[in-house]
């Protein structure tokens, strides 16, 4: 039996405590699969094949939806009039079902216990993958996050980290990756040498992870900042890092 999230972002924790390191977030919509049940808690293993443990409360029964929350925030309101106050706020990310599009600015949306809502119709969209100008359409969602405060475990833009990142960048385009930083875990990514690198492509340090940008231009999101941030490979560039020029691993393509 399929379960879905059903708050707007709920943490996995490590553990089943509230007291175990956070190891990812589950954002609205999100389906995934109940592996046991301890206490208060479920293990799961989320539909992109990460598991980890979520208070009850935040699951219940439901399928993933084919729209997705495509804003950095979509505010869910009573009625298709922005005078009213907003209800819900979804993160980008979240999965719902968009019961009709109006010819005004709106669309209506349902959430999984039925209730309905309206939201401008430039937050959703029909959730697919991006064949063309995939590349740019990666890094344009990566710079959304731009600014975005570092947090552990994070995948929205209230706070992300490194992983979070490059796992939502592709996710947002039609595209599951591992949502980690070990290059040993992703199944569908190939090194590459850094001379054949493209847009797009992934930048793999000890524990950390970014996404090239060209220009030997990359983005990440680094406790050591405490955002989200644009670095440079090139020593020339006013924003070149030497630590991650110097530490640089494995460049690696995402293979389709």
């Amino acid at each position: 039996m399929t379960h879905i999230i059903n708050k707007a972002i709920a943490v996995i924790y490590e553990k089943p405590n509230l007291n175990s390191p956070i190891t990812d977030e589950g954002i609205y919509g999100m389906s995934c699969e109940i592996l046991s049940e301890i206490n208060d808690f479920y293990e799961i293993n989320l539909f992109y094949g990460y598991k980890g443990f979520i208070k009850k409360n935040n699951l219940e029964e439901g399928m993933m939806q084919e729209y997705i929350v495509y804003s950095k925030f979509a505010d869910l309101l009573p009625t298709p009039d922005y005078k009213f106050s907003s209800l819900i706020t979804l993160p980008m990310g979240s999965r719902i079902n968009v019961k009709e599009i109006f010819n005004s600015n709106f669309c209506e949306v349902i959430l999984n216990d039925n209730t309905i809502y309206y939201t401008h119709k430039k937050n959703i969209r029909y959730y697919s993958q991006i064949s063309n100008n995939l590349r740019e359409n990666l890094i344009k969602t990566a710079q959304k996050y731009v600014g975005t405060p570092y947090r552990w475990g994070g995948k929205t833009p209230l706070g992300i980290d490194c992983s979070g990142l490059t796992f939502m960048s592709y996710y947002m385009n039609g595209y599951i990756i591992y949502r980690d930083a070990n290059f040993e875990k992703f199944n569908n990514m190939r090194e590459i040498p850094y001379l054949d690198i493209q847009k797009g492509d992934l930048l793999f340090f000890p524990g950390h992870i970014g996404m090239y940008l060209g220009d030997d231009m990359f983005i990440h999101s680094t406790g050591s900042f405490g955002s989200v941030t644009i670095n440079s490979l090139d020593p020339k560039n006013v924003l070149y890092s030497e630590i991650h020029h110097r530490n640089l691993q494995i460049v690696a393509t995402l293979e389709i």
